[in-house]
Order: structure tokens, then C-alpha cells, then sequence
């Protein structure tokens, strides 16, 4: 354990009541962690309650089977928090509502994370940028307190590593990764049951979506680049959520030839934007130039623009960052 995780340890064994949260739209890596974190504590004897924004997507509810997860919209009169916890999220305002309730309660804030693009906003902060997922490190804990790994757990973990990995084919899969899989695999983990529940229950409605944004990709700079707007009425006509876009800019960056992809969803606002690479592209250069972050091969942001407008400005820093030294 490396010697500065000792003021997580100091912070989690000093405090008894906690508030934990995470950043909105969850997927994979933020539902893992959160509900591995929350059964860590409890095990320890301490009283975690979650909060987020947004619900658990209903490809993820498996993991919940205990009702842990509570929304803004759901939140009780809290007792006396005296930390909280946000993991798997770079900057505090991606907790959307649930920051107010937590600078309101929390004295202490820890900070678990693995974004390149963290701002470090915690009393107390650990960023492993060389994680994988945020997974690993609430891994590391269990094994730090020596808490046995139940079933529930290794499910949570393995979750929150295998879909920030992209099953283990990105560049961000270690070694640890593999040992990490290894272990909860010793603790009994049944890897066919979870990746059916995690990977081949696709409903209906992402399919259609996936149909629209397959008329809506476009090709940029000599096919290096790629990209669609998908629009709030898409969403609509055919039933589908926010969860339904898992995995669609993705599907776009598997494209031979394509080095750079991002997906823009307009609303009437703004647009939100998801970017993707692989070879050398640095998206979270990208995303930083428009407010946003997170990987190198995966980040975000959101622009006070309409899907055209996004578009164009995010092609032309591409190739600015391009010409760039």
C-alpha cells in the first residue's frame, strides 16, 4: 500500500458516519466502486449512506440488490455526517445536485480517483492516475483493512474494472488488472453470470438508437475522424435514456482508420460530448480545452453550444492539436 493512501486509511477508521457519492450519468466503473466502497464500511462497522443525482442504469441494477442506492430526489432527513466520499469522479461539480447536500454535510471530504484530469477538490485526496479503474483502488482498501470479498463485492469490482477496461482490450489494463481479476476469480466470482447480465441484455430501445446513430456518423479530416449528434427528440421517438448511449462512441473509434471519436448529444441548452481515441491522440487535451476531462483515450465535457457549432470548434482543435508540437 503506498504511504500516501495512509490519510484514506486515517480519514475512513478516525469517522463513523459517511456520505458517499459519485458523478452523474453512472456507468460501469462509478456504480462498481461506490457500492464496493459502501460494502467496505459497513463491514468495518461504519454507517455509509449513498447519494447521487441519478439512479443506477437498468443494465447495472443487478449489483443492488440491497437497495443501497438513493437519489437526491429520495434523500431523508441525514443524521450527522462527518465525511464524505466521492469516488471515480475528476472535479465536484460532475456530483451535479448531490454537491449542495454534500458541502452542506460533509466537514471532510475524500477524494478516490484515477482521472488525469482530477483537480484534486478533497480535504483528503488519493489519485492513482496508473489505476485502471477506480475499482482497483477500493480493491486496495479491502485489502488493507482485510475485509474477506463477498460475492457482492467481486461483483461490484469486477464490473467496475471490466467496462473501464473495455473487457480488458484497453491500453489501460495492467498486470494489477489481471491479478486483481484473478483474485476476486479465487473468491468465486462467476464471471459467465455477470458478463451475460453486463453485456447481453441490450433492450430494445438501445438498438434503435444505435440504428439512428449509424445514418448520423460522419468522417472528418481524411477518415482519421469521426463523429455524430444524436438530438434530444432522437431520444424520444424511440424510448431511450441516457444509459442507451453506453458504448455507441466506442463502436464509432473500432472503425478502421478512425484515431479520433466523439458523439454529441444536443438538448436545448447545450451539448454534451464524448470523446475517444486510440493510437497517440490525447482526448483529454481535447476535453480540457472546452472545460471537461478525464482519460487519454476517454474523456468529456459539455459545451454551451448546438450540435453543428460543437462540432466544428472540436474539429478545429483537433487539428490545431494536430499541428501542435
Amino acid at each position: 500500500m503506498p504511504t500516501h493512501f495512509q490519510p484514506v486509511i486515517d480519514a475512513i477508521q478516525s469517522r463513523n458516519n459517511f456520505l458517499l457519492s459519485a458523478h452523474i450519468d453512472p456507468e460501469g466503473d462509478c456504480v462498481g466502486s461506490l457500492l464496493a466502497v459502501e460494502s467496505l464500511l459497513r463491514k468495518l462497522g461504519k454507517n455509509p449512506y449513498i447519494l447521487c443525482q441519478d439512479s443506477i442504469p437498468d443494465n447495472l441494477r443487478f449489483l443492488d440488490e440491497e437497495k443501497r442506492w438513493h437519489t437526491v430526489l429520495e434523500n431523508p432527513a441525514l443524521g450527522s455526517i462527518e465525511a464524505g466520499i466521492v469516488v471515480d469522479c475528476p472535479l465536484l461539480d460532475r456530483i451535479g445536485t448531490a454537491k449542495e447536500v454534500m458541502n452542506r454535510l460533509a466537514p471532510v471530504l475524500v477524494n478516490l480517483d484515477h482521472h488525469v484530469s482530477n483537480q484534486y477538490f478533497g480535504t483528503v485526496n488519493f489519485v492513482d492516475t496508473h489505476a485502471a479503474a477506480c475499482g482497483e483502488i477500493i480493491y486496495d482498501l479491502f485489502r488493507h483493512f482485510r475485509i474477506p470479498l463477498s460475492q457482492a463485492d467481486c461483483r461490484a469490482l469486477y464490473v467496475s474494472i471490466s467496462t473501464d477496461t473495455g473487457s480488458f482490450k484497453y491500453s489501460n489494463t495492467q498486470v494489477k488488472t489481471h491479478e486483481i481479476t484473478a483474485d476476486l476469480l479465487r473468491h468465486g466470482l462467476d464471471v459467465g453470470e455477470v458478463n451475460e447480465k453486463l453485456y447481453e441484455n441490450v433492450p430494445k430501445t438501445k438498438m434503435e438508437l444505435f440504428k439512428i446513430l449509424l445514418n448520423r456518423v460522419e468522417f472528418h479530416h481524411d477518415g482519421t475522424v469521426a463523429s455524430a449528434i444524436l438530438f434530444d427528440k432522437d431520444f424520444k421517438e424511440v424510448g431511450a435514456g441516457k444509459a442507451d448511449l453506453e458504448g455507441c462512441v466506442e463502436y464509432m473509434r473500432a472503425l478502421r482508420g478512425v484515431e479520433v471519436s466523439f458523439l454529441i448529444r444536443e438538448s436545448e441548452s447545450n451539448s454534451k460530448i464524448s470523446f475517444r481515441a486510440k493510437g497517440n491522440f490525447d482526448v483529454n487535451r481535447l476535453a480540457n480545452l472546452f472545460g471537461g476531462g478525464g482519460h487519454r483515450k476517454a474523456s468529456g465535457c459539455q459545451m454551451h453550444a448546438r450540435g453543428r457549432e460543437a462540432q466544428e470548434k472540436i474539429l478545429e482543435q483537433i487539428q490545431k492539436i494536430r499541428n501542435s508540437p
